[in-house]
């Protein structure tokens, strides 16, 4: 009969620490053992069950655990809210370092964010710089040309920015309408220009950028000016210039940059070799 009291009072105890947080009483691991451990009363043998009611400093190191667990959970959640929230941040910092898509497919193909911008790159406007170096050419020149962009390359119809912003040509236009459009309007200002005189082609061997997220920016093209039974003249530029943090912003400001970009490799093709014999 005392043995059935001492076992209801120990139920007793270990259901009021279990609603309390406790989660039971603290055992001995064995019988030649002091080692306390948690677990509740129906976790252990019958033989265990009439121990006697735990000490205050056992019953406090069990409600030590149970607060580490609690502690545990409430942080893998903050943590995962963290996450969540630094996507907007980390994502276009990981695009930044990508080099531009090209739109080598339909731009179905790609997935688009709704909500985001998209960019135009301004009409090419002739650089007097460009249109000078032109007039110096003209001297001793017999045949004006007239350069068509090579209809079996790449036409560059769009590029992507930082993942989701398209950027595009004035118009919708592709870019490589946009460079033949640059050449002509520039030969024109300097009188080398004829919709009659005989065609060189010209191609995009590069065209591409980088609206890096720290230090310089950059766009890069390449193109090539072929001729008839002549060599052809590639030229090479790197256009340089102050980058920008936030997506909106950097993509605004490739678009704006592709004007000087383009002043920068006509310049070099005019320079180049074997240019003004093209007039000849």
């Amino acid at each position: 009969m005392i043995e059935e009291r001492k076992e209801a009072s120990v139920r007793r105890t270990c259901r009021a620490s279990v609603q309390s947080g406790a989660h039971g009483h603290i055992f001995p691991a064995s019988e030649s053992s002091l080692e306390p451990r948690c677990g509740t009363i129906r976790d252990r043998p019958h033989a265990q069950r009439a121990r006697p009611v735990p000490s205050r400093k056992n019953m406090t190191h069990c409600t030590g655990l149970v607060a580490l667990r609690r502690l545990r959970s409430a942080l893998s959640s903050t943590l995962r809210r963290t996450l969540v929230a630094a996507l907007p941040f980390v994502v276009p910092l990981a695009l930044s370092f990508a080099p531009a898509a090209h739109a080598e497919r339909p731009k179905e193909h790609y997935i688009l964010l709704p909500g985001f911008r998209e960019f135009y790159a301004n009409s090419y406007t002739p650089s007097a710089k460009n249109v000078a170096l032109l007039n110096q050419l003209k001297i001793g020149a017999t045949t004006p040309r007239r350069v068509a962009f090579h209809p079996d390359k790449k036409q560059f119809d769009w590029l992507l920015c930082r993942g989701s912003y398209p950027i595009y040509a004035p118009g919708q236009a592709s870019f490589a309408t946009l460079l033949e459009a640059a050449v002509n309007l520039e030969l024109q200002q300097a009188g080398l220009a004829s919709e009659d005189g005989p065609k060189v082609q010209i191609w995009l061997d590069q065209f591409d950028f980088s609206s890096a997220l720290f230090g310089n920016a950059h766009w890069a093209i390449d193109l090539t000016l072929a001729d008839e039974g002549k060599p052809p003249i590639s030229v090479t530029s790197v256009h340089e210039f102050e980058g920008r943090h936030g997506a909106g912003t950097a993509c605004g400001q490739i678009s704006f940059q592709l004007q000087t970009a383009l002043e920068g490799v006509l310049f070099k093709l005019y320079s180049a070799p074997g240019f003004s014999a093209l007039f000849r």
